[in-house]
């Protein structure tokens, strides 16, 4: 699992035209773009599901504009009949990362005209307390880009996600080959 989400991680990457292929599950170095710290590189999360037959919501079913939003709807509304399970805290979250479910980690902006943030949580050995005073450890693309991140760093230009305990944590079995 660990070497699908890094093969799609966005750390070193900007927005680019070819990058909107990623959506289709296609991601290699072509995608190696000059480095910068204000764009996103769109569709690495949904790649990554993707690349492990699983399915969430993403373009053509929904533009790249306020996406994570709509995912963080779509996932309480329709994931379950997909193979997505809410899970209760940033512990279990954690957990399931480790035992190789696709995780992610989901947050709606309160103002509908803004994105929020949606990453997928990898695995990590943090403990109890760092689990608690930081959250899963993520791989997210955002305004800036990670291949590994505690969730209150990654979701940082989100205060409310963090400090308000508004991320909600998805998981999804990896079917084994």
């Amino acid at each position: 699992m660990r070497f699908h989400i890094d093969a799609a991680a966005a750390e070193s990457h900007a927005l680019g035209f070819k990058a909107h292929a990623l959506f289709q599950g296609i991601f290699s170095r072509q995608f190696d773009l000059p480095t910068s710290a204000e764009h996103a590189l769109p569709g690495q999360f949904e790649a990554a599901a993707k690349r492990v037959g699983i399915y969430i919501l993403r373009p053509p079913d929904h533009g790249q504009i306020l996406l994570a939003n709509a995912q963080y709807d779509w996932l309480a509304r329709e994931g379950a009949a997909r193979g997505w399970t809410r899970l209760t805290d940033a512990t279990a979250a954690q957990h399931y990362a480790n035992e190789g479910w696709f995780v992610v980690a989901t947050y709606r902006n309160h103002h509908d005209d803004r994105p929020g943030h949606i990453a997928i949580v990898r695995p990590s050995d943090k403990d109890a307390s760092l689990l608690d005073e930081e959250g899963p450890q993520i791989t997210q693309a955002g305004a800036t880009n990670y291949r590994s991140v505690s969730l209150r760093t990654g979701f940082g230009g989100h205060p409310a996600a963090w400090a308000g305990n508004e991320v909600q944590y998805y998981a999804h079995v990896v079917e084994t080959q």
